[in-house]
């Protein structure tokens, strides 16, 4: 039986529908050398041979050389996109496509145009990683000692109390207080600072920080007014008016306005030399006006819980200033934002194609737990002290101790 011109190329195109990219390269290749690929599509069924390309052969390099691994989070986007090709390639065409090659290199090609976007907020850098949560550690240790200390003022004592529950509390009193208060003091200005420089580094890693610092200074605000309610029905005594995350809000919020304008990372040790100098004249001055050798405080609890009007919230914006301190934890936004600015200016001098400088093969499994709380240190700033509390209690209520 002998076919017309019309009728093989007709057979030809059906049977073409029917190979691989590869028996085509391989049997015609003036297919590829005249047209490129794909060349025509005759039918709807070759439109099948867009997902059989020919990267199909080309899956190791494109791993090795373009790739060199992917993440945990590529891989699931992976996974479920070649289940979804071969479940709409067998339905449709009745053919089983496997796509293996043209996956990676589109997960190549996502991170090309990711850096040209410069999207890297969700890009993870270990060793800043673990410094904040060393620095959260640290925070812990300090805090727990803090609370051990101050049994007797947070909770009640029994009325009579048995002679073991005042060893007891003589001994949280004068072992643990005595440690943090003489000895392991200094830590606490340590990881604060510390913290709030990494802080500089990571906002060099955002475009959105004056979003994030509108944001923080929000949930700072409601904590304050969160500790101020629970202090009505259950006295705790803990009272934050500007503490590390009010001042990191302010930070952020001033960080994000200069970074808008000048993105040189000398406009952001410059900042930082002179906010280091705004903060060296409000201390001096701060102290002069002390009869003391502290820092002036004014209390502002009473006129928060009975919201009377007095002279002392007329005193109130120098805290912004460190002028003076009120309440717990109290930060100075000055000192805050010099020291952010400063990590800010390093993180763009040690980052900037903002990429980890540890190797990739570096094991970091060992490090888990410090990086568990370094990617979560504001759920773990505002729940550590009421897991404290909480499990404190719980040791102490056999003894007769209440709230």
């Amino acid at each position: 039986m002998s076919l017309s011109i019309e009728e093989y190329n007709v057979q030809e195109n059906y049977g073409k529908i029917q190979l691989s990219n590869r028996f085509i390269r391989a049997f015609k290749p003036k297919l590829f050398e005249a047209g490129g690929f794909p060349t025509t599509v005759v039918l709807e069924a070759e439109l099948a041979r867009y997902i059989d390309s020919m990267h199909a052969y080309s899956f190791e390099r494109h791993y090795n050389d373009l790739c060199g691994g992917i993440t945990e989070k590529e891989f699931e986007l992976l996974k479920k996109t070649t289940i979804d090709i071969y479940n709409m390639t067998k339905d449709m065409y009745k053919s089983d496509f496997l796509v293996k090659a043209p996956m990676i290199a589109s997960i190549c090609e996502k991170r090309i145009i990711e850096a040209a976007l410069e999207k890297t907020e969700g890009k993870r850098i270990f060793e800043i990683d673990f410094a904040r949560g060393f620095c959260i550690l640290l925070m812990l240790i300090v805090h727990l000692l803090y609370s051990l200390g101050a049994v007797n003022d947070l909770f009640i004592p029994p009325a009579n109390p048995p002679e073991r529950t005042l060893v007891s509390s003589n001994f949280f009193l004068n072992v643990f207080y005595e440690i943090v208060g003489r000895s392991l003091y200094f830590l606490e200005f340590f990881f604060s600072g510390m913290f709030m420089f990494l802080s500089g580094i990571s906002s060099t890693f955002s475009h959105g920080n004056i979003k994030r610092g509108i944001q923080l200074g929000i949930f700072s605000v409601l904590m304050t007014i969160f500790l101020e309610t629970v202090d009505l029905f259950l006295p705790l005594n803990v009272h934050i008016y500007m503490g590390i995350l009010h001042a990191l809000a302010i930070g952020m919020i001033i960080y994000g306005l200069v970074d808008f304008f000048f993105k040189n990372k000398w406009v952001d040790f410059g900042m930082g030399v002179l906010f280091a100098v705004a903060v060296i004249i409000t201390t001096y001055i701060s102290y002069e006006m002390s009869p003391g050798n502290n820092r002036p405080y004014i209390d502002l609890t009473s006129n928060l819980v009975t919201l009377a009007p007095s002279s002392k919230w007329d005193q109130s914006w120098k805290l912004f200033f460190g002028l003076v301190a009120s309440g717990d934890d109290y930060f100075s936004p000055l000192l805050t934002t010099c020291l952010m600015f400063l990590g800010a200016a390093l993180g763009k001098l040690l980052y900037p194609a903002k990429k980890s400088l540890i190797k990739k093969d570096f094991p970091t499994t060992w490090a888990k737990p410090i990086l568990f709380l370094g990617r979560h240190s504001l759920y773990v700033y505002i729940l550590h002290q009421v897991v404290f509390i909480v499990v404190i209690f719980l040791f102490l209520l056999p003894f007769g101790y209440r709230i």
